[in-house]
């Protein structure tokens, strides 16, 4: 038999406390219903495997985030979209 370990980081919409968080609560709700990979944890779910599902929303702790913004390509289009 053979073992697959899935990870899903991004497929939960979950904040547990809004407060701290540089923009307002219309643009925190709004990114929060954007940002996940909606049902990405049940399309993959299946009974002879194991996953790694994180049960809160990449805005509150983004697991696959760089430390440095510089060597991740996707960091440039976000902050483009603010300008």
């Amino acid at each position: 038999m053979t073992i697959m370990i899935r990870h899903i980081p991004h497929s939960s919409n979950k904040i547990s406390f809004h407060e701290g968080y540089l923009v307002d609560e219309k643009v925190l709700e709004d990114e929060r219903l954007l940002l996940p990979d909606w049902y990405t944890d049940d399309l993959f779910s299946h009974p002879d495997t194991n996953s790694v599902v994180a049960d809160f929303s990449r805005i509150y702790c983004d697991a696959e985030r760089f430390s440095d913004d510089s060597v991740e390509i996707m960091s440039k289009r976000v902050w483009e979209s603010y300008a």
